[in-house]
């Protein structure tokens, strides 16, 4: 018998089943850190046959990708206990509680603590992370551009993902802020170390990136250009006037934004085609947001793959109207269709889809 299927199980009880076993899940992290907590305090990792707490983290219980994490949480909740019904509770997760360990040291009062884990109460991560540029910011990153040489990006790649701690192993302490240290893909040995946007502090922002020659290039051309405009050439201005015209020219195009509409005669005979002024309003009255709500009252996040969507579909009579379309993220776009004229039917519409659209790329391929 598999007792993993979910076969007959409605939305609502299989939303339910997740909202138990996160609660679960929850318990047991603020239970383990309480055990590992114990055993590095009273130094048992010993009489179990370990030289350290971290070898029994690494080793005992297979934590080869979150050792040190969470060795480092169960140290500080040795000092600041009340973190653990704050993890309990959902109210805080063990990757927010590492962002805030670096502020809670030996000399942090219990009442900061408590304070500092109410007001990250319920946040994301990016949430928690301008909550520290808040509280705790950083002076604003120095613009620079420097050539990366390929060796140094093989030595990124080849970089441990796990914090190296050698002192640490002998002594059973380590770092008192655990630095991030992230993953290079294979695929981006050419590119370099990820693209990072951080808070840094209150309405400021670290941006990192590495482009390539010919883009370097392209900046050069951009500085040369805007040199009466911009005569320090701060790569920054440079970037966020760049933004500023692509994002305008983007919503012009997707929304119908930025100018008077222009809509053809070929485009106002096409039924499903929606006109620039409704697009525009629409988008505002929308906030360009996913406007999918659950019947839990929960709704969509996503600002991403946005479309427009008729509530009442154009096959049944729906018109182009402001009242009658919507944004819809393209999932929820589709999710709608598949509730309206079925999963088969739009599965077997997307498939043509994609053939003539794999069918007009040859013949201009061909041509």
């Amino acid at each position: 018998m598999n007792n993993y299927s979910r076969d007959g199980l409605s939305p609502r009880s299989l939303d339910r089943n997740v909202d138990n076993h996160l609660a679960s899940k929850l318990s047991n992290t603020a239970e383990l850190l309480a055990d590992l907590a114990a055993i590095d305090s009273s130094r048992a990792f010993l009489v179990l046959g370990y030289p350290s707490m971290y070898c029994y983290c690494l080793a005992k219980l297979r934590f080869e990708d979150s050792a040190s994490r969470y060795l480092y949480a169960a140290r500080k909740v040795q000092r600041f206990p009340q973190i653990l019904p704050a993890l309990a509770g959902g109210r805080l997760h063990l990757s927010g509680l590492v962002m805030l360990a670096p502020h809670l040291s030996e000399e942090t009062p219990q009442e900061m603590c408590e304070e500092l884990l109410r007001a990250a109460e319920k946040k994301s991560k990016s949430e928690i992370a301008l909550l520290l540029a808040h509280r705790f910011p950083q002076p604003d990153i120095a613009a620079f551009v420097r050539p990366i040489p390929q060796p140094a990006i093989q030595a990124t790649l080849q970089a441990p993902a796990e914090i190296t701690l050698p002192a640490a192993e002998a002594t059973s302490q380590i770092p008192t802020a655990a630095p991030a240290v992230e993953h290079v893909p294979a695929h981006t040995a050419l590119a370099g170390p990820p693209a990072r946007v951080r808070p840094l502090s209150p309405g400021r922002f670290g941006v990192q990136f590495t482009i390539a020659v010919e883009d370097h290039e392209l900046l050069e051309r951009a500085k040369a250009l805007l040199a009466h405009q911009i005569p320090s050439g701060k790569v920054e201005e440079i970037f966020v006037r760049a933004l500023r015209v692509l994002v305008t020219q983007l919503e012009g195009r997707k929304f119908g934004t930025g100018g008077q509409p222009r809509e053809t005669s070929r485009e106002t005979q096409r039924p499903r085609y929606v006109p620039a002024h409704v697009r525009s309003v629409v988008r505002k009255r929308d906030g360009d947001r996913c406007t999918f709500v659950s019947e839990q009252g929960h709704r969509c996040e996503e600002r991403r793959f946005l479309e427009f969507d008729h509530v009442l579909e154009v096959a049944r009579g729906g018109q182009n109207t402001i009242d009658n379309v919507r944004l819809r993220c393209r999932a929820h776009n589709q999710f709608t269709a598949e509730q309206t004229y079925g999963r088969a039917f739009m599965r077997a519409k997307r498939h043509k889809s994609t053939e003539s659209t794999t069918a007009h790329a040859r013949s201009i391929t061909a041509t």
